[in-house]
């Protein structure tokens, strides 16, 4: 999450003075395979899930909430014109 605030926090252009902190491919793959490890163990889903039912489900649940926002703030500054790395998009939309 620190590479990733690194990399939204610091412009493509002009092009920073230092080596920036992306992230980068490796990274998204990183999350897709532990989804994909979480998801073996898993029933195939056939209803809507509903959070809740401890504090550790209903903090998960407020996480998720918080990482889409973040990802739909990013997707609206690529629209708006503003250049994010395509690989924070992804990382976002994986997290």
């Amino acid at each position: 999450l620190f590479d990733l605030g690194a990399d939204l926090a610091t412009p493509l252009e002009p092009a920073p003075k230092w080596e920036a902190l992306r992230i980068i491919d490796s990274q998204v793959e990183r999350l897709e395979t532990e989804i994909d490890w979480m998801n073996e163990s898993l029933k195939e889903l056939d209803s809507f899930i509903l959070p809740g039912g401890s504090p550790l489900s209903a903090h998960l649940h407020l996480a998720r909430t918080v990482a889409r926002r973040a990802e739909r703030e990013a997707v609206r500054l690529v629209e708006a014109g503003e250049a994010v790395t395509p690989a924070a998009i992804r990382y976002l939309n994986r997290l």
